[in-house]
């Protein structure tokens, strides 16, 4: 192979290195600006779901961020506990998982 041939094939890797590189900062900063949407402390009710009875109990849920890492700590007002660790966390562009062993929860933003 020649000289040429070889700066041409180094110089190629180095660009889709250099890409696969920027994809990657760019998903992760993407994340991080979608998670800041949703950090703060949040109020409301949670119910079991459809079928399970009427009964709802007040939460305050705690969404933080750091370095990129969010963080979701739940207060269940109702049976006097603070600060559940919520040890899964997801957030997108309109929405925010989370869960534990003992309960997970999805919510979406809306215009309203």
């Amino acid at each position: 192979m020649s000289k040429t041939k070889i700066k041409t094939t180094i110089v190629i890797c180095i660009v889709v290195l250099l890409a696969i590189i920027g994809v990657f900062i760019f998903k992760k900063h993407r994340q991080e600006v979608y998670a800041q949407q949703f950090v703060g402390n949040w109020e409301g009710t949670m119910s079991l779901g459809p079928g399970h009875g009427p009964y709802r109990w007040r939460v305050v849920v705690k969404i933080s961020s750091d370095d990129g890492v969010n963080h979701v700590l739940i207060d269940q007002i109702d049976y006097g506990t603070k600060n559940n660790i919520a040890e899964h966390v997801t957030a997108g562009k309109l929405a925010v998982d989370f869960s534990s062993d003992s309960f997970s929860y999805h919510g979406v933003l809306h215009n309203n």
